[in-house]
């Protein structure tokens, strides 16, 4: 698409944008008095009562015609589209169409940004090491003319402020049996300049029913949250993270050893610390020349430093098997003789506050008799003899197999079925 096009289409949407905008004269001028020369600051319009009142699904028409000019005018480029780029000092006609535009444009893509979840930094203020400049300017007449003249120019570097924060990932305590366990958090650095973070687990937490003790500590190498071994960094001492960029996180996992008498029900925390490496203290100590380009370093708010908890519960569970057997013989009977039925009755007991997973119960059909189809049941609720319909199958050759799969503790599951003395 051409220059020409382009500002076509651009200028049409300027002309329906002032239209739209003089036929609610009112309100715009309510917002550009408060504002004036303030228009381009975003913060300040959002902060705004009319802001505000502005950012609901009622003005969103206004949202999509100032997105629209926006985009048009940057890709025109031209100071006369007054994008958001144009001159801070530029006074705003609102009686023109540009003026009224203008307003849309700025206004609109302060409040969609924040209605339509535009991504916004979190990082604390302008980047380290960025120069902060001004010159003052001064206007005269000696009486031979209108004269101006400059200051100088002051120079400013921004110092890098340094913070961290650690949270646990879990949503909750990890259930877990005696043996290996995983804990997952996240650091984060919230500062305005790159910084790597120091990593501490400490398993002995007061309270703590046992204490576990800590193998490793490990970084999500590839990304997807859950901890894979042989694939994930192990962390070798002193276990520091990478440099993080402002703003940027990195999921770590402290993997522990829960001690094999550690008994159902029991609690443990194990704290993960996180400190800046370039340093910690009080909110405000200056690590001077160790920011970014030589500035300073200056500890925020959270002293640098950040501690998370991950907590444990434990788990153990246990199955107890019983099997009991009634018999039927033909003439109304409960004695053993050929032609009788046994009917077989297997209890599975779970007790705990864990969960086992994949429970398989399987008997064979005893010597002497033959397997009676169709009466293999779960619960009482009948199952098929054939594999893979069900969670059972039975024939006198394998003999019964029922899968209950993941059984939670305090249940209890009967499995029956019958055989026939021969």
């Amino acid at each position: 698409m051409n220059t020409q096009i382009f500002s076509n289409m651009a200028f049409a949407i300027v002309g329906a944008t002032a239209r739209y905008a003089k036929s609610i004269a009112s309100p715009v001028s309510h917002f550009a008095r408060p504002f004036g020369r303030n228009l381009r600051n975003p913060i300040a319009i959002l902060e705004s009562k009319l802001g505000r009142d502005l950012q609901t699904s009622e003005n969103k028409d206004i949202c999509g015609l100032a997105r629209a000019l926006n985009g048009l005018a940057q890709n025109q480029n031209e100071a006369s589209m007054y994008t958001y780029t144009g001159s801070v000092s530029e006074p705003i006609n609102l009686s023109s169409d540009h003026g009224a535009a203008r307003v849309f444009a700025l206004f609109g893509a302060a409040v969609c940004a924040a209605a339509f979840g535009a991504d916004i930094a979190h990082a604390e203020g302008v980047s380290a090491g960025t120069l902060i400049e001004n010159t003052a300017t001064a206007t005269y007449d000696d009486g031979g003319g209108e004269k101006t003249i400059d200051s100088n120019t002051v120079v400013l570097r921004v110092d890098e402020l340094i913070d961290v924060t650690t949270t646990s990932l879990d949503p909750g305590p990890i259930t877990t049996a005696p043996g290996e366990a995983v804990l997952t958090f996240e650091v984060t650095n919230p500062g305005n300049g790159p910084e790597a973070y120091q990593l501490t687990a400490n398993p002995a937490v007061a309270g703590n029913d046992f204490d576990t003790v800590v193998e490793n500590i490990a970084v999500d190498t590839n990304g997807n949250g859950t901890y894979d071994p042989g694939v994930d960094e192990i962390l070798t001492a002193p276990q520091t993270t990478a440099v993080l960029a402002p703003d940027e996180a990195v999921t770590v996992f402290v993997i522990v050893t829960v001690p094999d008498d550690a008994t159902d029900t029991q609690e443990s925390d194990v704290e993960l610390t996180a400190d800046a490496v370039t340093g910690t203290g009080t909110p405000g100590t200056v690590f001077a020349g160790q920011g970014v380009d030589g500035g300073d370093a200056i500890v925020g708010t959270t002293g640098a430093s950040a501690t998370a908890i991950g907590e444990l519960l434990v788990g153990v569970t246990t199955v107890d098997l019983t099997k009991a057997a009634t018999v039927a013989d033909p003439f109304g009977g409960t004695n053993a003789v050929p032609g009788s039925v046994v009917t077989f009755t297997i209890t599975a007991d779970v007790s705990g506050s864990g969960s086992i997973d994949d429970l398989v119960v399987t008997d064979a059909i005893p010597d002497g008799t033959t397997y009676t189809l169709g009466t293999l049941t779960l619960d009482g609720a009948p199952l098929s003899d054939a594999s893979g319909d069900d969670a059972g199958e039975a024939s006198d050759a394998t003999g019964i197999s029922v899968d209950l799969g993941t059984v939670s503790g305090g249940t209890s599951h009967a499995i029956t079925f019958d055989v026939t003395i021969d």
